[in-house]
């Protein structure tokens, strides 16, 4: 049944391209909206993944304070319920002044680690190139996937961090983290830099040893980062960030965008589905003779419609599969030139999306034909031939 459907439409070209092109525009636009939903989600679910931890931040004015009350924080979280471990780190940004307005994505930062740290993120991170073994060796740190890109920094390459130089000795995977565009540096190292980055006054002072820019938490199993959020914000000089509320706002951030672009695709839909209304009407007028000798000769009502509903699910696949192609190389493209930059990138178009998108623009294709289709069954034959 697919051959005459074929030449029914290839009759009027120009209008079942014209409708084709309709459907395809909505149907790209709904994977596109899809592509970035399914991204925004995997990055909600790298996150969560995360929430057995509490980044307890130190506060800009404390760090100077730090060569004296380090090891008091430090005792005053490990006191605090819920929380089974603290891990020191030093958080520094990579870029000084407005950075790169190119970039798209978490800023660019560097990470002093110390080992147990590493070990804490040894499920997120997964190494691409490089040894296991990179921070045994001296002035050696390892990059995000997206610190590399934009660097076009690889295992061996040399890059400079605070005046000094170091090698590459690992490159991880794409997480979907912030660690995915920043370095990851020894604690020591980080100390160092953070030493160096303190006013002159003030640096003769502090011991590298005591510097610290925020505490990682690791809580007992079961307990709620907000509760031991609430209880670490108590303690003068520190600020926690509830992982779950960071998740939060970005799935609402995320929730509205999807509305207001899945508003436009929907539009996009409807006027395309309306125009298969308008092509199987035109479509059906025109083979009215057509379809009075058929009826006249045997032709069931139910033979009627399913040629025409077949047709019009045709044009909806057609225009589903050329709106598909087209989402897959703009998201291939913009994917591509971002990470080309060292940006996020933004869409993730899955099998099931793919397959849900084309089934979709069928079924659009089919529910668009049957007004025309319950038209065409009506005809009566002797009318029909008497009419043309």
């Amino acid at each position: 049944m697919i051959s005459p459907v074929l030449r029914n439409l290839a009759r009027q070209r120009v209008r079942s391209a014209l409708t084709i092109l309709g459907i395809a525009i909505g149907m790209m636009a709904l994977v596109v909206v899809g592509a970035l939903s399914q991204q925004l989600a995997r990055i909600v679910q790298r996150s969560e993944t995360l929430q057995g931890v509490v980044l307890a931040f130190v506060q800009q004015s404390a760090v100077a304070r730090l060569k004296t009350r380090r090891h008091e924080l430090e005792t005053r979280l490990l006191h605090t319920e819920g929380v089974v471990k603290v891990v020191p780190e030093v958080v520094l940004p990579f870029d000084f002044g407005p950075g790169e307005p190119d970039r798209f994505g978490p800023p660019r930062l560097i990470f002093g680690l110390p080992d147990v740290g590493s070990q804490l993120l040894r499920d997120t991170l997964v190494m691409r190139a490089g040894s296991g073994d990179w921070r045994k060796e001296a002035r050696s740190v390892g990059v995000g996937s997206d610190f590399a890109n934009s660097e076009d920094a690889g295992v061996g390459s040399i890059i400079s961090l605070y005046g000094s130089s170091y090698s590459v000795g690992a490159v991880y995977d794409q997480s979907f983290t912030i660690f995915d565009a920043g370095v990851i540096v020894p604690l020591h190292e980080g100390q160092r830099m953070l030493r160096q980055a303190l006013p002159a006054n003030l640096t003769p002072a502090t011991k590298a040893a005591d510097l610290a820019t925020d505490f990682i938490l690791v809580l007992r199993k079961g307990t709620d980062p907000a509760l031991v959020a609430g209880r670490v914000n108590f303690i003068e000089g520190l600020h926690a960030s509830d992982p779950r509320r960071l998740n939060a706002g970005l799935e609402a951030t995320s929730r509205i965008f999807r509305s207001i672009v899945f508003g436009a695709a929907l539009i996009a839909l409807i006027i395309g589905s309306l125009s298969i209304v308008n092509t199987m009407t035109t479509a059906v007028r025109e083979r009215t003779r057509e379809i009075g000798i058929r009826k006249a000769i045997g032709a069931t009502d139910g033979a009627i419609v399913a040629e025409v509903l077949l047709e019009s699910a045709v044009v909806g696949g057609l225009g589903g599969l050329a709106g598909l192609a087209a989402a897959l190389i703009f998201c291939a493209a913009f994917n591509a030139h971002t990470a080309s930059q060292g940006s996020l990138q933004l869409f993730y178009v899955t099998p099931g999306l793919a397959l849900g998108a084309f089934l979709f623009s069928v079924a659009l294709g089919a529910v668009s034909g049957l007004p025309p289709a319950w038209t065409a069954a009506r005809l009566n034959p002797t009318e029909a031939l008497r009419r043309l």
